[in-house]
């Protein structure tokens, strides 16, 4: 748990990951969100729209889930730095 400096060693390992991909910043992380939708809702798109094999469609719909699962893990790592007060200021 953090101690409220902002001192990532204390964070958990899942939050360390999302602030080194996406910044120290909340506005970076939320940038990670918006794209990670983004591009699951361009594969699921495509999946629906293209007649592809099955093999190529099977990787479609993994990376459209792999977006999502992104997503959402940068919603849980924003959630906790909320309420762990670590935003650097």
């Amino acid at each position: 748990m953090s101690d409220g400096t902002g001192d990532r060693l204390h964070y958990p390992w899942w939050v360390r990951v999302t602030s080194m991909a996406g910044g120290r910043s909340r506005g970076g992380q939320w940038v990670y969100v918006g794209l990670s939708a983004v591009a699951a809702a361009v594969c699921a798109v495509l999946l629906m729209v293209l007649d592809l094999r099955q093999s190529t469609a099977i990787l479609l719909a993994l990376g459209a889930v792999g977006f999502v699962v992104s997503a959402a893990w940068y919603l849980i790592s924003i959630r906790w730095l909320d309420r762990h007060e670590g935003w650097h200021r």
